[in-house]
């Protein structure tokens, strides 16, 4: 069931958070609350904000919030992953009869995305903000490597840090932002070079990434890491799996950011000991960052809600053409 009911999830900066705080709604099913119960709720939080489309992260949010609304409800659903599961997609292409469009945050994905759902999938990048300059790092100094995101085995195979710290012989540390189920094994071995620091704020991994040199991803899929992309406008150089979405879509080895195989964590310290061109892998990275402007992407986002709040649904025919009312984004991004 969902915990939370995902109206939209953007980065923002304290400024327009503030703006924005009476529009914020946490819906958390009680215990003990009726299925029909749980959709008044919903219901209820949907009419309140005057939601003109609703914007989900995850199909299993989706699943439930639409069925707490009236068919043919305005909502697009972004896709994350290059994930290859196949209930995941047969999850995705039933959902294609309830939603009016498919986000898809990088070129591989909506490859994916258009031998399941066709023309409602549309490539769509999430944005960053960008700094105006990337921090200037000292010299003749140990490497400094960031690992951001979940500290689980599955997708992430953060376990391979282990064989990657043992065998940096000092030429790095690693400081590793981040929780989930694989901590208590990290903790336990103690890794020489490498500090687990747990969860932490975004603004804390911001200040850290001024610091680092080089992001570290051992992951076996992804969609559009914003990590990677928050890390590259910051001149930090990704060290990364050669997996085909967001990394095979945006980065190439020796020129922006420095690839290694999915499992081959040995490789990857490897690698830090002859780097080439340190300069240009700083500047290459940072041109990749610089490509996902927050404000650029939210203005594309903005204009598929306009169009997708207006138009019918294009597999239903009882679909209301008629918007619901004024969409928060529509106010404040305004659309030429």
């Amino acid at each position: 069931h969902a915990s939370v009911l995902d109206i939209a999830q953007l980065r923002l900066g304290h400024d327009a958070r503030s703006q924005i705080q009476d529009r914020v709604v946490e819906l958390s099913r009680p215990p003990r609350c009726s299925e029909v119960g749980w959709r008044k709720r919903i219901r209820k939080a949907v009419d309140g904000l005057k939601t003109d489309v609703i914007v989900f992260h995850d199909h299993r949010h989706a699943e439930d919030v639409l069925d707490a609304l009236p068919e043919g409800f305005p909502a697009m659903n972004i896709l994350h992953l290059d994930r290859p599961d196949e209930d995941y997609d047969a999850r995705i292409r039933t959902l294609a009869g309830r939603v009016r469009g498919f986000p898809c945050v990088s070129p591989t994905v909506l490859k994916r995305a258009e031998k399941i759902v066709g023309t409602q999938a549309r490539f769509l990048p999430l944005g960053i903000d960008i700094p105006a300059q990337a921090p200037i790092r000292p010299q003749g100094r140990p490497i400094r490597a960031i690992y951001v995101g979940r500290v689980v085995q599955e997708q992430k195979r953060i376990l391979d840090l282990i064989p990657f710290a043992e065998a940096l012989d000092g030429r790095a540390t690693v400081d590793v932002y981040g929780d989930g189920s694989a901590m208590p094994e990290l903790r336990e071995r103690a890794l020489p070079g490498v500090t687990l620091h747990g969860a932490v704020s975004h603004e804390d991994v911001l200040e850290a990434m001024k610091a680092a040199d080089v992001l570290l991803l051992f992951s076996e899929y992804e969609g559009l890491p914003l990590v990677l992309l928050e890390a590259c406008a910051r001149g930090v150089v990704p060290l990364v799996t050669d997996i085909r979405s967001g990394i095979g879509d945006l980065l190439t080895h020796g020129e922006n950011a420095l690839l290694f195989p999915v499992g081959e964590p040995v490789q990857a310290s490897e690698i830090l000991k002859d780097i080439q061109q340190w300069d240009r892998l700083q500047g290459g990275a940072r041109a990749v960052g610089e490509r996902y402007a927050l404000g650029t992407c939210m203005a594309t986002y903005a204009r598929w809600m306009q169009d997708l709040s207006v138009r019918p649904h294009p597999l239903s025919k009882r679909m209301s053409a008629r918007p619901r009312g004024r969409a928060w984004l529509r106010d404040h991004l305004p659309v030429k």
